[in-house]
Parts: C-alpha cells; structure tokens; sequence
C-alpha cells in the first residue's frame, strides 16, 4: 500500500476491505493478521472513495466508473459508466446499489449493474445514508440562488420526498436514527453548523453552531444520546434531543475526513499530524494519544470485535508507505497507552 487518502476501511466477515490511492486498487486483507487476501487494480492513477460491502459485493466508485467485484476473490462481476467526477460510497436498499458521482445520485440492480433511476443534486453528491427505504442526502440547487438543502428521497423509485435548506453546503454522510437526521455543514461561509431535522418531514428539531471558520469534514456519530462531531480543531458532543453542547474539547490538531467512531463508550478520531486520539465518551476526557504513526490520517477510524482499525496517507518525502494500525480497545477503557499492530499492504 502507498497511501489512503479518504478510503475508509470497510469490514466485512473478517475481511478489511479499503482503496489504495496511488496506484489505485482496491485491497483486501485479513484482520488478524493483516495480509493482504487479494488487490484489484483500478483505472485512474488516484482514487479516493471508500468501498462498500453487500452480498458478497465489494463496490467502488471510481470518477466515471462504477465498479462491483467479488468480496472473497476480488474477481471483477460488472462496470458501469456514470458522470465525470469524484465518487462517493455506496449504500444498498432492496437489492440496489447507490452512490454519488459528480452531481448526481445513481440506483443500480447490484446484482446486474443495470440502472434504475438517477437523482441531480446539483452540486458534487456526498455519501447517501438509506434508512427505512429512504435516502437522505445533501445538495445544492446552483446557479443563481445555489441554496443548499438535506433531501430525502424514496429508494426504490427516486423520487423526493422532502426538502429542507441549511446554511452551508453539507460535505459528509447523515445519521439518522429515532425520527432524526443529524448532518453538519462545513461552515465555507460563515461558523459550521449541526442540524437535527425531523426524519419524516425535514423540519429542524434543533440546530448548533460549530464555531468560526470549524469546516467540519466528518460524519456525526451517535451513541447513547449523544451526537459527536469533529471540526477542523475541535471534537463536540451534542444532546441528540435539545441540541445542548454536552462537552467540547481541543484537539490541539487537525482533523480533515476523520469521522468520530464510537464504541464502548469511547470517541475516537484521527489528525492529519499522524496521530489517533480516544476520548471519554460521557465527559470529553482524554484516554490517550496512541503517538506519532508515521504520517498523516485522512480516513476514519472503525471499531469491530474488539479492536479499533485506522490507516494512514504515507509520505513521500521521506518515502513511507501508508498502513494499517490495529488498537485494542480494551486500551482506551483501561486509560493505558496503545501498543498497537501494524501492517503495510504493498502490491
């Protein structure tokens, strides 16, 4: 592996799946003993999308390909042809496949590729987030008001179901649970936002300033009435139900792409200054700082059985190939420093 720029790492029945920046591939590898099972080239000299995984389907959206390759053998099963521009993940409802490209959201049989309907977004699609058979995502109607708005959209036939405005163009997936969308904007003209609306209308239950100049690029999490959320400097924790500020704390770094994950009641986030971080999930404190990986983390971390998986951009100067960083989380409850697993992919 070279570098990760943006993929996260998807996992799926003991299997880390994530895209390979430059030369881009999609790799698999064993998430014991992190080797590599199988890569699978794809066409551009650089791709940052994220996998996905559904029946068997590894999925990557790759500038004007869209790609489905077998999840065990890394064999290629279809390719389609979508607008020019950069991809966004997928998510599955009823046998389709969705996904972002350029300013468009696409539906395609995952099964046979075929498409079913297409969606404009008008400005440069996110990661669709699909609950109950409804696709919420953000947009921009452009050209002259360029009004920027959460959609919600039905899944099985395209068509939308609400439109709610916020104040900035929303760049990260939503989080929907209890009735609530949960999205925060990047604050490109003004302090970022953090919006619930109502699931079923898009009316707003509560919104909350992120602060000056915060351009959150991170997905919320949410976990036991709590919403998290990273700015560029900060990590915030929010009620999911008045929107009251619960803790916020200063990273003293930068994230950029870095979603918070949380499991076990810790909050976890990555910098682009080569460390991971894991915080008390109830009061903002510090567990640890898992020290200098080597280079810069744009990806999001992602917890599973017991271990928490991140991996790194690496660097040219001097030449260091990205990784993969295996913690136990058992350190983060216990407050010890991590002595954490590596592996480089290289192909």
């Amino acid at each position: 592996m070279n570098t990760i720029e943006y993929s996260d790492i998807v996992l799926s029945n003991g299997i880390g799946y994530v895209v390979d920046f430059v030369p881009s591939a999609l790799l698999a590898f064993d998430l014991t003993s992190g080797n590599i099972l199988w890569s699978a080239s794809l066409q551009y000299s650089s791709t940052e999308a994220t996998p996905a995984v559904s029946n068997g389907r590894v999925f990557v959206a790759e500038d004007d390909l869209f790609w489905a390759f077998d999840a065990l053998s890394g064999s290629l099963l279809w390719t389609s042809d979508v607008e020019h521009g950069e991809a966004t993940p997928a998510a599955f409802d009823g046998g389709l496949v969705f996904f972002g490209a350029g300013r468009t959201l696409y539906a395609f049989d995952e099964v046979t590729g075929q498409p079913r309907w297409t969606y404009a977004l008008g400005a440069p699609a996110e990661r669709p987030t699909i609950v109950d058979g409804t696709i919420y995502i953000g947009g921009d109607e452009g050209y002259p008001t360029f009004r920027k708005f959460v959609t919600a959209i039905d899944a099985s036939t395209g068509t939308p179901k609400w439109k709610s405005y916020v104040d900035d163009t929303v760049n990260t997936a939503a989080v929907v649970s209890g009735g609530c969308v949960y999205v925060a904007t990047n604050g490109n003209r003004g302090p970022g936002t953090m919006y619930a609306l109502n699931a079923a209308d898009g009316s707003t239950i509560w919104t909350a300033p992120l602060g000056s100049n915060a351009s959150p690029l991170t997905s919320p999490a949410l976990a036991d009435g709590l919403v998290y959320v990273a700015d560029l400097y900060n990590l915030w924790a929010f009620d999911a139900h008045t929107g009251s500020v619960r803790w916020t704390v200063a990273l003293g770094d930068i994230t950029e792409g870095s979603s918070p994950a949380v499991a076990n009641g810790v909050v976890y986030v990555a910098s682009i200054h080569n460390h991971a971080y894991a915080f008390d999930a109830l009061s903002g404190e510090k567990l640890w700082d898992s020290g200098d990986l080597g280079s810069g983390i744009s990806s999001s971390p992602v917890v599973a059985d017991g271990k928490m998986y991140i991996g790194t951009r690496g660097d040219s100067l001097p030449h260091e190939l990205g990784r993969i960083f295996a913690f136990s989380v058992s350190d983060a409850a216990t407050r010890s420093k991590p002595a954490p697993s590596s592996a480089r992919l290289g192909h």
